[in-house]
């Protein structure tokens, strides 16, 4: 997505009888001197523009938590420049692992209100506990909308729209149900706890794009630094890995790596799945056993499967 269509689609998705703001991320880093860093925005927008969204786990660090910034009041136009920033800014950080621009939203709530209804969908009760989990960070959007509409609409709340730069960098919409759900499901949940996981494997994966081999007919060469919907994708291939008897972090790491970038059906193989199968009773390392592998008998197996 160009910088043009991001802006048509963020002053698009702002309702004129709305707030119009900014969600940002503290704790990810940022640049100081950014148009969109904290300081700056307090300069140019006044500290009342700025309100904190409370995190449970991070009471004592109030400067850490998150901020909603009005970049507009009811019956307002949002400053074009600053959207024009953020969205500058959430290009350059596409290739990190946490971002600081979380995303847009458009909201009839006051900036108080709102930052508490966030803030209070992020505290879930597992397993008798309540915990806090950061749905607002762009991946976790990314794996909460892929795995249900209906999780993705109790976050979005009184939210008329909600956007978010997706895994690629690319602009996107969290969707909107309406179904009168209360509380994000236990799939969801569970989901949410592979996040950590998926945000390893997805900057694997943005690395080996640069890498053009020729036996790497899996390698994505769509528009973006990864597919739409790349979270979810990295999500299932962990999922996938485990089921093969790969318990070990590296190990899933390492083929769902493999998966996306060389071949989808790579364990079809028996010389894979052999290299599978000696990592799951812990004799070798996948990646061990694939270093290994010749160029030529990379291409021998791919050949195989196409």
């Amino acid at each position: 997505m160009s910088t043009t269509s991001a802006h048509e689609m963020l002053i698009g998705a702002h309702d004129r009888a709305e707030y119009f703001y900014m969600l940002v991320d503290p704790l990810a880093g940022y640049d100081e001197y950014a148009r969109v860093g904290v300081p700056r925005l307090r300069e140019s927008l006044g500290e009342e523009a700025l309100t904190v969204v409370e995190r449970a786990d991070l009471a004592h660090e109030p400067d850490s938590c998150p901020r909603l910034v009005a970049l507009s009041a009811p019956g307002m136009s949002p400053n074009v420049e600053l959207v024009d920033a953020s969205i500058r800014y959430s290009e350059r950080e596409a290739r990190y692992d946490r971002r600081y621009v979380c995303g847009w939203l458009s909201s009839v709530e006051h900036p108080y209100s709102l930052a508490a209804y966030i803030a209070q969908r992020c505290v879930v009760e597992i397993n008798g506990a309540n915990r806090f989990i950061p749905f607002f960070e762009p991946v976790r959007l990314e794996l909460l909308s892929a795995i249900s509409t209906d999780d993705a609409d109790v976050l979005r709340g009184p939210s008329s729209d909600w956007l978010y730069p997706n895994a690629s960098g690319v602009v996107t919409r969290l969707p909107q149900a309406k179904t009168g759900a209360q509380r994000i499901s236990e799939t969801g949940l569970s989901v949410q706890a592979g996040a950590p996981w998926v945000v390893r494997l997805l900057a694997a994966w943005r690395t080996t794009q640069t890498d053009d081999l020729s036996y790497a007919p899996a390698r994505w060469r769509g528009p973006g630094l990864l597919p739409p919907d790349a979270a979810a994708r990295a999500y299932r291939q962990l999922l996938d890995a485990s089921s093969l008897g790969l318990t070990g972090f590296e190990d899933q790491l390492v083929f769902a790596l493999h998966r996306l970038f060389i071949h989808p059906r790579l364990d079809a193989h028996p010389q894979v799945r052999s290299a599978i199968a000696r990592a799951a009773a812990g004799e070798a390392s996948l990646a061990n056993q694939f270093e290994t592998f010749s160029d030529a008998t990379w291409s021998q197996i791919v050949a195989s499967l196409l």
